[in-house]
C-alpha cells in the first residue's frame, strides 16, 4: 500500500497551466532528456508530478562538467521590484522566486543568489557556496599534533575564482560542484507570481574522485560518541570531515550566512568525534567519564543554561545543519592544490535526535551540591537521582535516565569518610557522568545496591527505548543480485513505490538488490531515506543491517533462512486471530484504533529487562550491532511485533510496530513514528492513525501506564508537559513528514 497524504494512495493531479494530466514521477521509468541547454534549466518542461508533496519535476540533467554555469530565467519583472519585495526580509529579497537544496527531501537549503541580468533581460541564478572552510584547533589538539596556529583554511573544491577587494584577494563564493547533486526549486512564473505547484529541477556534476558513501554510528569505545565510516575512495589520500549550518536570527529568520567548518582530517575511513579538532574540552574534570561529547557536531551556539544565566541577550540558532566527508588528494600543481570529491553528507539535525552533548553541570550542582571532586554526596542509594540533567545536541536541557557504572567504584574514605565510596553516575547510553559519594551500609554489597538502583532507574525512565536504524558498510560476495520485486505473502507499506519495492525485498529476505532501474527517476528519494522508511514501517521485516554500494543494496537479517519465514508465519497467525477477536464488521476507523490500543494495553507489559539490555549494549566495546547484541541477550523480541504475543513483553518500538501489524489486518491505515521526548531526550516510538482522512496520534506504550488512555487519538499539540516530543526523519521520507501532521 502506498501511503498518500491521507494514507489512501496517490492520485493524479493536473499540471500547472495545462489541462493534461501529468504522470506520477514514481511511475516513470523511462525519463525523457531535458529539452533545454543547461543554462536554461529553470525553463525546462515539467515531465511528471508528485501528488504527495505537491511538487512538479523536470527531467534531470546529469554528469555536467561546466561548474561555472549561471542559470537564466526569462522573468518579465525586475528582481528588485519594490511592489513584489516590500514585505520580504533582506535575505528573501536576494533569493525570492528560487531555492536550491542539497537533498532530495528538499530539507537542506543552500546559499543562492538571484539577480537581474546586466542587460535588464530576465534573472541570473548562481551558487553561493564557498570553496573553502575553516578549521579551529583546541589547545589540546595543537599540543598533541605539534601545531603553532589555532586555525587555518582548507580548500574544499578545486574549481574557484578569486577577486580583489580593497587590495586583498578573496575566493569568490560562486560556482557549483561542492556537491554531487542539487535540486533547484522554482516558485514563480515569469511575471513573478506564485506557481500553484513549485517546479523541481535536479542537476548533477562530474567529479574526478568518487563521492564517499558515509554512514553514521557510535564509537564502540566511547558510548554516545558519534563515529562516521565510509568506503575507501580510489585516488584519495585523505578525507576532510566538515559541518555546515546557516544562522537564523533571534526571530528565527534566515540570515543567509552559511558557515562551513572543517572539524577533522584523517587518512583512515573512520572518524570519531573524539578525534575532532575541538576535542572534548573540560573532559579531564570528570573523575569517571567525560563531561561532554561530540563537541564538533553540536547544533547550537548558546545552550539553555547559558541563555538562562544571560536573559538580556538576543540569541540566534543554527538551521539547515549537516555534516559529512570530502575525499581529497594533492595534484602537485602550484595553481591547483587539490582534487576533491563532492561533499558526502552523513546526516543533519535529525541524526542528532536523542543524542546528548554535555552534562548540565550548573543545574546538577545547584540542585545537589558538591563539586566535580569528589562529587555530590548522598546518604543512601535511595536518595541518588534516577536522572541526570544534560544538554542535548540541540542545546536544550533534558533529564537523561541515569546509570551507576560499577567499574567506576572507588573507595572514598580519605576524602569523604569511613565506609563511603565514589561512583560514576552516567547519563544512560553515553560516556558522560558526574561523580557521586554514597555510603555502603555494613554487610551490604555495593554491586547489589548498584544493580537495584539501575533497575529502579529503568522503571522510572519514561519508557523511551526506540532504536535509530542506520546503514553500514559491507558487501555479500556470493549474494544473488535481484532487480525485480518478488511476490510475497505479507503486506508491505510505504509512502513511495520505491519504498514499497525495498520493503518487498526485505519481506522476501533478499540479500542484494539492484536499484539501477530506479536511478534517474525525477523526484526519487535518497536511497538511504527509502531504506530507513521501509525498515521502520513494515512489521514482517526483520532486517539486521543494510549497506549500499553503487546501485546495489545489501541486507543481512536477524534470523537465518527458515527461521525468518517461521517468524513471519507466527506473527501473521497471531495478528489474524487477534484481529478476528477485537475487530467487528461496521467498526469505524476510530473504533478500530481504540480496539487495537486496548488489546496491547491489556495484554502486554513493558519489558524493563530489555530496556536495561539496551543500556548494557551502550557500554559494550566489542562493536557488536544492536540487533545481534539484543538477540544474544534474549531481548530482541521487545523491538519486534512478535514480542506482543510470544513473550507478552515489549518496549515502545514493539508496541508501535505491533499496532501497525494489527492495523494492516484490520483495514486501518497507521504508521510507526519515532522521535525524542523533550524532557528526557530519549528516543521513543508511537503511532499515527488515519481516521476518516485525518491523522491522529496513539501512544499505546504510555497508555499502558498510570496515565491510562490519555494518549489515544490525540493531536500532536496535545503531547504536552512530560509527554512533549518531536518527530525525527528516520521513519518516513523527509519530504513526506509534513503529510502526517495532525489537525
Amino acid at each position: 500500500m502506498v501511503l498518500g497524504a491521507a494514507g489512501v494512495g496517490i492520485v493524479n493531479v493536473l499540471g500547472v497551466g495545462t489541462t493534461k494530466a501529468l504522470p506520477e514521477c514514481a511511475d516513470m521509468f523511462e525519463v525523457p532528456e531535458s529539452n533545454v541547454p543547461i543554462d536554461q534549466l529553470p525553463t525546462a518542461d515539467v515531465v511528471c508530478t508528485n501528488s504527495n508533496t505537491g511538487f512538479d519535476y523536470t527531467a534531470p540533467m546529469s554528469q555536467l562538467t561546466d561548474r561555472s554555469v549561471i542559470f537564466s530565467f526569462p522573468a518579465e519583472v525586475s528582481h528588485k521590484d519594490d511592489r513584489l519585495t516590500a514585505d520580504m526580509t533582506e535575505v528573501e529579497r536576494y533569493t525570492w522566486g528560487f531555492e536550491v537544496f542539497g537533498d532530495a527531501g528538499l530539507k537542506v537549503a543552500l546559499p543562492l543568489i538571484v539577480s537581474d541580468n546586466a542587460d535588464g533581460e530576465g534573472w541570473h541564478i548562481e551558487s553561493s557556496e564557498p570553496p573553502v572552510g575553516t578549521g579551529f584547533y583546541s589547545d589540546a589538539y595543537m599540543e598533541d599534533h605539534g601545531l603553532s596556529i589555532d586555525s587555518e583554511y582548507f580548500q574544499l573544491r578545486e574549481n574557484y575564482e578569486t577577486e580583489v577587494i580593497d587590495g586583498t584577494e578573496y575566493e569568490r563564493q560562486s560556482q557549483w560542484g561542492f556537491r554531487d547533486v542539487y535540486y533547484l526549486v522554482r516558485y514563480v512564473d515569469t511575471e513573478g507570481k506564485p506557481l500553484d505547484r513549485p517546479v523541481v529541477s535536479e542537476f548533477s556534476f562530474e567529479h574526478e574522485l568518487d563521492t564517499p558513501n558515509v554512514t553514521i554510528g557510535d564509537d564502540p569505545t566511547s558510548p554516545g560518541t558519534i563515529q562516521l565510516e565510509w568506503n575507501s575512495v580510489p585516488g584519495a589520500d585523505r578525507y576532510l570531515v566538515l559541518t555546515a549550518h546557516t544562522f537564523a536570527n533571534a526571530e528565527g529568520e534566515n540570515t543567509g550566512l552559511r558557515s562551513y567548518s572543517v572539524v577533522g582530517l584523517t587518512e583512515d575511513t573512520t572518524w570519531s568525534a573524539l578525534e575532532s579538532f575541538f576535542g572534548n574540552p573540560d573532559a579531564e574534570y570528570a573523575s569517571s567519564g567525560l563531561t561532554r561529547q561530540n563537541e564538533a557536531l553540536k547544533l547550537f551556539e548558546y545552550d539553555d543554561e547559558y541563555v538562562a544565566a544571560n536573559p538580556d541577550n538576543e540569541y540566534g540558532t543554527y538551521i539547515d545543519f549537516e555534516f559529512g566527508v570530502i575525499a581529497i588528494t594533492d595534484t602537485g600543481a602550484a595553481d591547483e592544490d587539490i582534487i576533491a570529491s563532492a561533499f558526502a553528507p552523513a546526516g543533519g539535525s535529525d541524526a542528532m535526535a536523542g543524542r546528548t552533548y554535555k552534562v548540565a553541570e550548573d543545574t546538577w550542582y545547584d540542585t545537589h551540591g558538591g563539586a566535580w571532586f569528589p562529587g555530590s554526596e548522598f546518604a543512601t542509594f535511595e536518595e541518588i537521582p534516577t536522572s541526570i540533567p544534560v544538554i542535548t545536541m540541540e542545546g536544550h536541557i533534558a533529564q537523561a535516565s541515569a546509570v551507576l557504572v560499577a567499574a567506576t567504584l572507588l573507595e572514598a574514605d580519605d576524602v569523604a569518610g569511613p565506609g563511603k565510596v565514589q561512583i560514576g553516575l552516567y547519563a544512560a547510553g553515553t560516556q558522560m557522568s558526574v561523580p557521586i559519594i554514597v555510603e555502603i551500609p555494613d554487610g551490604e554489597s555495593a554491586f547489589a545496591l548498584i544493580d537495584d538502583f539501575n533497575a529502579r532507574a529503568a522503571q522510572e525512565s519514561g519508557q523511551t527505548s526506540a532504536i535509530q536504524n542506520t546503514l553500514s558498510h559491507f558487501v555479500i560476495d556470493d549474494a544473488t543480485i535481484l532487480s525485480t520485486a518478488p511476490d510475497v505473502d505479507y503486506p508491505v507499506q510505504g509512502t513511495h513505490p520505491f519504498v514499497e519495492f525495498l520493503a518487498t525485498h526485505m519481506v522476501a529476505r533478499s540479500e542484494a538488490v539492484d536499484v539501477s532501474d530506479w536511478i534517474g527517476q525525477p523526484g526519487l528519494p535518497d536511497i538511504s531515506d527509502a531504506v530507513l522508511e521501509a525498515w521502520a514501517q513494515n512489521p514482517y521485516v526483520y532486517v539486521a543491517d543494510v549497506s549500499s554500494s553503487g546501485n546495489t543494496i545489501y541486507f543481512t537479517y536477524s534470523y537465518p533462512e527458515g527461521e525468518y519465514q517461521q517468524h513471519q508465519a507466527e506473527l501473521k497467525a497471531n495478528v489474524e486471530a487477534t484481529a478476528a477477536s477485537i475487530i467487528t464488521d461496521g467498526m469505524t476507523d476510530a473504533e478500530k484504533a481504540v480496539a487495537i490500543n486496548n488489546f496491547l494495553v491489556q495484554s502486554v507489559e513493558y519489558d524493563f529487562d530489555a530496556f536495561t539490555t539496551l543500556s548494557y549494549w551502550s557500554y559494550d566495546e566489542s562493536g557488536t550491532g544492536w540487533r545481534t547484541f539484543a538477540k544474544e541477550n534474549g531481548a530482541l523480541h521487545a523491538w519486534e511485533a512478535n514480542g506482543a504475543w510470544d513473550q507478552r513483553a515489549i518496549v515502545c518500538a514493539g508496541y508501535s510496530i505491533a499496532f501497525v501489524a494489527l492495523s494492516m489486518e484490520s483495514d486501518l491505515v497507521s504508521v510507526y513514528v519515532t522521535g525524542p521526548v523533550t524532557y528526557n531526550n530519549g528516543l521513543h516510538a508511537w503511532n499515527k492513525v488515519n481516521v476518516d482522512g485525518s491523522w491522529l496520534a496513539v501512544d499505546a506504550t504510555w497508555n499502558d501506564s498510570p496515565y491510562g488512555n490519555d494518549f489515544l487519538l490525540i493531536t500532536d499539540s496535545q503531547f504536552t508537559g512530560d509527554s512533549d516530543r518531536n518527530e525525527d526523519y528516520y521513519w518516513v521520507l523527509d519530504d513526506n513528514l509534513p503529510r502526517f501532521a495532525t489537525p
